[in-house]
């Protein structure tokens, strides 16, 4: 929504050009509109938390950047207004910034050598390994007799973080990274082609390719072969990217770099970037881990797993057991889909399920079960093995993966929503003087700002005339708004009045307002003359008005409304331009969701983000305006005292 009209109309009429108080009315106009954009970016972020995140960890930094950026801009303008008041409030935002950077920052890889390490030292290196081969490590040094693991050397995560920012592509794959929508997933597998195509073509800086064809050719030598095995499960939070593994076979000397490159295309693949997004991960957070195994060919290869698949559900009753494993075989040329063999977990490791042809001897199969279990007693947690067969039918143990676990770092996110969003303060508590040290979010911060421009321009209307009568309160318990008309708002019987009623809006969009506000907050008003005196405002602000435009902005409880509207007898000009947004910390809040469907009932264009909602009508007849200003003002006046209440009962 536009706040063009509140300055248009303020401005004609109180601020001349030239007037030297005309550059505190250039720097409140801008804290305004810092404000409109501060709110749409909180609302962005809010959203995207709502609905599970649907975007990458860059568009979150991205986002709490250009945040920061505004807010900073928002304070500077407020310090224009009164530099002596706000001379410390850089201090605070900047607190609250630190501690907001903070929760969204992501630690700067490491990108120094060394490039490659061998297998059996990668549990020794488990933060530049990845699960596949510290887990094979571990085994290779835990397990009292030889397992026929080949050998191998693990290309370290440094190694692709360092061809990442020699080429300068972070900034690339993030800028394409922030324009993905989990919700609208079409796009992602152009970007995922298009990150893929700057990385095939980025060149491998020298150390790194020295480092890669040194370690094969002391492996296999100059004429053998090498398997490559890529994962991007490195870390405990990436765990739940499953199903997102790739092996390279037979690849030679001469090929072993352009080998790595296509491993690391595994990780921008459009089911990998998502099941990334969902777990809330920057993708500096998965990197890249190859290990690189010697091995000729081979003609099967496929995975164990310590209990049965949904292939048990094809036994005979009488076969079917509790306990069996299962031995996958991937796609091979003798079958077009892959196939499963079940087996007794028992001494004797029946062969309980085989399919035709058989993939693997009974022989094999057996062996493989007696080291595929006695493998998972030396792991943490159950684990698929992988294996393959070469041509002479030799049994090897290949990599080892944990069975899928879903984890999320939303915890991560939690915490910036609530440095983002939350709002601490209370502008509306007459006990006690709100200044820049009850700040605790960047939302207080602009709220703060929102409030103190505010009230600096009502009095510097009040000090100066300025032609105009100066600001009025009307105070009806539990409203509190402070009004300043512009010209034809009040009936006559308000001249010279600090205290004006509802009686004495001559204002129409004014009238229609309080009419709806009244209606919703009948009964609302402390009983006692006491607790007049006493009372906390439910409802509290400032309200711009003439004949027949009225700006307001309103904090019911603790949420903050705003309206701005014309309503007269020219129906072109006539509109109103609605802004809800609601301080309940987990979005979307009830009120908002309620909020929109009422609005829509009533004709308005509503938009919704985050915990904010905007609404729009325009081009009617006065008395449609005016009945949805009524509508507009039950709302609002509703949430005051709903608010208070679910507090209290909180």
């Amino acid at each position: 929504m536009t706040l063009r009209h509140i300055f248009a109309h303020w401005t004609y009429e109180t601020f001349p050009p030239g007037a030297i108080i005309r550059s505190k009315y250039n720097a409140f106009a801008r804290i305004m509109r810092e404000d409109e954009t501060c709110l749409g970016i909180i609302a962005e972020i809010e959203d995207i938390h709502a609905r599970h995140p649907m975007a990458d960890w860059s568009k979150i930094l991205h986002l709490t950047f250009r945040l920061d950026l505004h807010v900073r801009k928002m304070l500077d303008h407020l310090q224009r207004i009164n530099p002596l008041q706000f001379m410390d409030i850089m201090d605070y935002a900047s607190k609250t910034s630190f501690y907001m950077r903070m929760a969204v920052s992501v630690a700067d890889p490491e990108i120094s050598p060394p490039f490659v390490f061998p297998l059996a030292e990668a549990f020794k290196r488990k933060k530049h390994a990845n699960y596949a081969s510290t887990a094979l490590s571990r085994i290779m040094a835990a397990s009292s007799s030889p397992l026929p693991i080949p050998r191998g050397f693990v290309i370290s995560s440094s190694a692709y973080h360092y061809f990442i920012e020699a080429n300068d592509l972070r900034p690339k794959i993030d800028k394409m990274l922030r324009e993905i929508n989990l919700h609208h997933p079409e796009g992602i597998t152009h970007i995922s082609r298009a990150i893929q195509e700057i990385i095939m073509e980025a060149p491998i800086p020298d150390s790194v390719a020295d480092a890669l064809e040194i370690a094969t050719l002391d492996l296999v030598g100059g004429s053998g072969t090498v398997d490559m095995d890529a994962d991007p499960r490195c870390t405990p939070a990436t765990l739940g990217l499953a199903a997102h593994h790739v092996r390279l076979s037979g690849i030679t000397l001469s090929g072993i770099l352009q080998a790595w490159k296509e491993c690391l295309l595994v990780k921008y693949r459009p089911q990998c970037i998502s099941e990334r997004i969902e777990q809330g991960l920057a993708d500096s957070e998965a990197p890249m881990v190859v290990m690189v195994q010697a091995m000729t060919a081979h003609v099967e290869s496929g995975w164990f797993r310590p209990e049965p698949t949904r292939a048990a559900l094809d036994l005979p009753e009488r076969t079917r057991q509790r306990d069996m494993v299962s031995i996958i075989s991937n796609v091979s040329s003798s079958r077009e889909e892959t196939a499963t063999m079940l087996l007794a977990r028992d001494e004797g490791h029946r062969v309980l399920l085989h399919p035709e042809p058989a993939f693997m001897s009974p022989h094999n199969a057996k062996q493989l079960t007696m080291q595929g279990l006695a493998i998972q007693d030396l792991l943490p947690a159950p684990h698929a093995i992988g294996w393959l067969l070469d041509t002479r039918h030799r049994l090897w143990i290949t990599s080892a993966l944990p069975l899928e676990t879903r984890t999320s770092n939303r915890i991560r996110f939690d915490k910036t929503l609530e440095l983002v969003s939350r709002l601490t303060l209370t502008p509306i508590d007459p006990t006690r003087k709100v200044t820049a040290k009850h700040i605790r979010s960047m939302y207080d911060i602009i709220s703060f700002a929102r409030e103190k421009g505010i009230k600096e321009m009502f009095g510097l209307v009040n000090r100066s005339g300025l032609g105009l009568e100066g600001a009025k309160l009307l105070d009806r318990p539990p409203v509190r708004i402070w009004i300043l008309n512009l010209a034809g708002g009040f009936f006559p019987t308000a001249a010279g009045k600090s205290h004006v009623g509802p009686n004495e809006f001559k204002s129409i969009p004014m009238w229609a307002l309080w009419f709806g506000m009244e209606s919703s907050l009948e009964g609302q008003s402390p009983a006692s003359e006491t607790a007049q005196r006493e009372y906390r405002p439910l409802l509290y602000g400032h309200a711009i008005l003439s004949r027949t435009y009225l700006h307001v902005s309103l904090h019911a409880n603790r949420d903050f409304a705003e309206i701005d509207t014309v309503c007269g007898q020219d129906a072109s000009r006539n509109h109103i331009g609605f802004r809800y947004k609601s301080t309940v910390f987990s979005p979307p809040s009830a009120c908002i969701l309620q909020m929109e469907t009422m609005l829509q009932d009533h004709g308005f264009t509503t938009n919704r983000q985050g915990n904010m909602i905007e609404a729009r009508c325009e081009n009617l007849e006065e008395t449609q305006i005016q009945k949805r200003l009524a509508v507009l003002g039950r709302l609002i006046a509703k949430q005051g005292p709903d608010a208070a209440m679910h507090q209290q009962g909180g």
